[in-house]
């Protein structure tokens, strides 16, 4: 693998996700697309794949885990500088991950709760079970589950939630992910993330 560090001070970024990306068309309908470089899916009928195509964004389809090789080295390839999961249903393997921060390049993940509570799979079901505020969070994504440092959090509904049936909930979850990115679109995230603790 090629280590070399990425000193651009323009953003290159790829979207991972695995769905219809309906938060990848919010960050598409709020940044300069020429900062999205590309996309990778994991799944090979995922309807994100459509959007990109759309905006003009070439997209590739992976394999995972098996071809987590053969995207690290695409990434640098393309002079990849930030990896934004979206929605990606796949654990990132930690070598990736320490191959990526060992070239000073990040992997920011948009997460369906308020770390550091609820960490993990079905983050806002158990979120809504136990009657807890309800929000998303950005972050590192590091090798540790969730554990990275918070960028940005919004909290959307607090305990009183108890009133919404569990599917008008994440219908407001979703769209404050997506509000989310488009109020902190990449220049911002990227400032914050240059502050944060490497």
């Amino acid at each position: 693998m090629n280590f070399r560090t990425f000193h651009s001070e323009k953003i290159r970024c790829a979207l991972f996700f695995s769905g219809n990306g309906s938060t990848v068309q919010a960050l598409l309908d709020r940044i300069e697309t020429e900062n999205i470089v590309m996309g990778i899916s994991s799944k090979r009928n995922a309807a994100g794949k459509i959007r990109m195509k759309r905006a003009g964004i070439p997209c590739e389809t992976f394999q995972f885990p098996n071809d987590f090789d053969r995207v690290f080295s695409l990434l640098v390839e393309k002079n990849i500088s930030l990896i934004l999961l979206l929605g990606f249903m796949k654990i990132v393997p930690a070598e990736f991950l320490k191959n990526w921060r060992r070239m000073g390049r990040d992997v920011l993940n948009v997460h369906p709760s308020l770390l550091p509570d609820f960490k993990g799979l079905m983050a806002f079901e158990r979120a809504f079970e136990a009657k807890a505020d309800i929000g998303c969070s950005v972050h590192k994504v590091w090798p540790e589950l969730d554990s990275g440092p918070i960028l940005l959090r919004r909290r959307i509904l607090d305990s009183s939630h108890a009133i919404l049936s569990i599917n008008q909930a994440r219908t407001w979850l979703r769209a404050s992910e997506q509000s989310l990115l488009q109020r902190a679109p990449l220049q911002k995230i990227m400032s914050l993330r240059k502050e944060s603790t490497t």
